[in-house]
C-alpha cells in the first residue's frame, strides 16, 4: 500500500509541476463503458471476466500538453461473485454470494507516452483519488434482496465483538492504471483503458474474518443476519450446524480492489487556437497557447 501510494503522489506531483508552463489547451467530455469486478473473498483472481459486471462513466479531461492532462469523473459499476462458481471444494461449501454498486468520483493525472496532440495515438497511464459509495446486498431463500452492511454478518458493531467495527459505506480509494487512446478525427477521440482500485476496506463482499456466536447474532440482529452470514445449509447435504464463534469466514490479510475494464469515446469540447490535433498532417512543435 506504501508503494502504491509513493507512486500516486509521484506521478501526481510530476504533472502538477508542469501545469504552470501553459494553461489548459484542451478541455475534452468523454462517455466510457465495460465491465466491473473486483478481487476479494469470493473472487481471488486479481483480473477476470468471470462473473463480472458493468459500469458506465462520465469525466471531463484538461489537457496541459500532449504528454500530460487531469481528468475528473463520475462512474457506476456493479460487482458481484458467488461462491457456486468458484473452482476451491471450501468455497463451494461455504455458499456466500453478493452483489455490491460502486459510485465513484476520481480525479487523476493522465501520461501519455506519445504527443497526443501532434499523433493519431498514445498509450497512456494513470494515477489519482477517488471517493466511493457502496452497499453489498445478498438475496435471501425467498429471493428477496437484503442489504448486508446492517446486519453484522460478521459481528460488526456488536457489543460482545467491540474488535469489530461497523464498516463505513463511503471510502476512498487510489485509481491507477493505464490504457491507449487514438484520435479518430480532430474532434472525436476513442480509446480503451483498465483501472484498477485499491479500495482500503475488506468488506466490498461483506467477507472478512470469522464467523461469531449464532445465539448472539440472532438476538442482536435477528434471523437474517444468520441465514445470510452462514449458507451452508442451503445446499443438498450441506452442513446444517452454525459454525462455532471464531471459525474462518474469510480472510482480513489483504483487503478488496475493485476495477474496470472497458473504452471510451471523448468530443472536443474547447481548444486554444493552434492546439487542436491535426492527424495526417505534418507534426509542429507545441508551445504555450494563449490564454482562454
Amino acid at each position: 500500500m506504501s508503494n502504491l501510494f509513493k507512486i500516486t503522489v509521484l506521478l501526481l506531483s510530476t504533472i502538477m509541476s508542469q501545469t504552470h508552463l501553459c494553461v489548459a489547451q484542451t478541455t475534452y467530455i468523454s462517455l466510457s463503458t465495460g465491465m466491473a469486478n473486483y478481487q476479494g473473498d469470493l473472487q481471488q483472481k486479481q483480473l477476470t471476466l468471470a462473473q463480472a459486471g458493468n459500469y458506465i462513466g462520465l469525466q471531463v479531461h484538461k489537457a496541459y500538453n500532449g504528454n500530460i492532462s487531469i481528468r475528473g469523473g463520475i462512474s457506476r459499476g456493479t460487482i458481484q461473485a458467488s461462491d457456486a462458481n468458484s473452482t476451491k471444494a471450501g468455497n463451494k461449501a461455504r455458499n456466500l454470494s453478493f452483489k455490491n454498486t460502486v459510485y465513484e468520483l476520481h480525479i487523476v493525472g493522465e501520461y501519455h507516452f506519445l504527443n497526443i496532440e501532434e499523433r493519431r495515438f498514445s498509450p497512456y497511464i494513470f494515477a489519482g483519488l477517488a471517493a466511493y459509495h457502496h452497499n453489498p446486498y445478498a438475496v435471501d431463500s425467498k429471493n428477496q434482496i437484503i442489504y448486508l452492511q446492517p446486519l453484522s454478518t460478521e459481528g460488526q458493531g456488536l457489543l460482545d465483538y467491540t474488535d469489530r467495527k461497523k464498516y463505513s459505506l463511503n471510502n476512498i480509494s487510489i485509481p491507477v492504471g493505464g490504457g491507449i487512446k487514438y484520435n479518430l478525427t480532430q474532434r472525436i477521440r476513442i480509446g480503451a483503458e483498465l483501472g484498477f482500485r485499491k479500495s482500503f476496506t475488506d468488506y466490498l463482499d461483506d467477507v472478512s474474518t470469522t464467523y461469531v456466536d449464532g445465539i448472539k447474532l440472532l438476538n442482536a440482529k435477528g434471523a437474517n443476519a444468520v441465514e445470510l452470514s452462514y449458507r451452508a445449509d442451503e445446499l443438498p447435504g450441506g452442513n446444517l450446524n452454525y459454525p462455532t464463534d471464531g471459525t474462518t469466514r474469510g480472510s482480513a490479510k489483504n483487503k478488496d480492489w475493485y476495477y474496470f475494464l472497458g473504452v471510451h469515446v471523448g468530443f472536443l469540447l474547447h481548444s486554444n487556437e493552434g492546439s487542436v490535433n491535426k492527424p495526417n498532417t505534418k507534426r509542429y512543435v507545441m508551445g504555450c497557447p494563449k490564454r482562454w
